[in-house]
């Protein structure tokens, strides 16, 4: 054969390795060699690395989306400060509509503002004492189950209920704020918030006027009907 007189000079070819042997193939020949043939056949078997990744992309989308929508329908919606409902105005109407009713607050509130782990933990620390009138004697001191079941509009009680009860009230503030929960309408108050800094304070500040009279510092609690809600 001569191989100098050939249609096609070797600059012409194309060569390629698969297992050892030299394969040939023109530089105007568009078939598919084996070696190409066989990596197609193995491209096939599996998903490629974009198939993959839409369909990560679209499991990722139909996770999210529900949220985000969620997310947003609650952002759109203007908050009232009652969704979860009020407590009426008197004892009757706050059993009716499902309200608790806790000594520190000295209010009904509903049970998506009632804090009930928060409210032991502050009342094992110390049994706050109730009276009928500004004169806390033995005689004059009511039965805790009557305050705890909320069936005193009013009532006195010791200096340390003041600083507990605001305690309890900032307290509840920063659970419900952490959570991502209700508050009731008593706590939002930011004058109530200033008021109790005011008093947590006033051991080291003495900002308020000291306490007259025999019996030092007493504190009369009115009883609150509350609701809850976003702010």
């Amino acid at each position: 054969m001569d191989l100098f007189g050939s249609r096609q000079s070797l600059d012409s070819l194309d060569f390629d390795f698969q297992d050892g042997k030299l394969l040939e193939t023109t530089a105007m020949d568009n078939t598919p060699s084996r070696t190409d043939a066989k990596r197609q056949k193995r491209q096939c078997r599996y998903p490629t690395c974009t198939q993959l990744l839409i369909i990560a992309l679209l499991a990722l989308v139909a996770i999210l989306l529900p949220l985000s929508i969620s997310r947003a329908d609650r952002h759109d919606k203007i908050s009232t400060g009652i969704e979860f409902g009020t407590c009426g105005t008197n004892r009757t109407t706050a059993i009716a509509n499902g309200c608790i009713f806790d000594n520190l607050s000295y209010a009904w509130a509903r049970p998506a503002c009632h804090h009930a782990s928060l409210l032991k933990t502050l009342q094992s620390r110390h049994e706050i004492k109730y009276y009928y009138s500004s004169t806390l004697s033995p005689e004059n001191r009511i039965p805790i189950q009557e305050i705890m079941d909320g069936k005193h509009v009013s009532a006195w009680a010791e200096q340390e209920q003041h600083p507990i009860h605001c305690a309890f009230m900032l307290s509840k503030l920063h659970e419900a704020f952490m959570n991502g929960g209700p508050t009731d309408n008593l706590v939002r108050e930011e004058d109530h918030t200033a008021h109790c800094t005011q008093i947590l304070l006033d051991n080291w500040l003495h900002e308020v006027e000291p306490c007259a009279g025999p019996q030092g510092c007493i504190s009369k609690v009115n009883m609150k009907f509350t609701h809850c809600g976003y702010s």
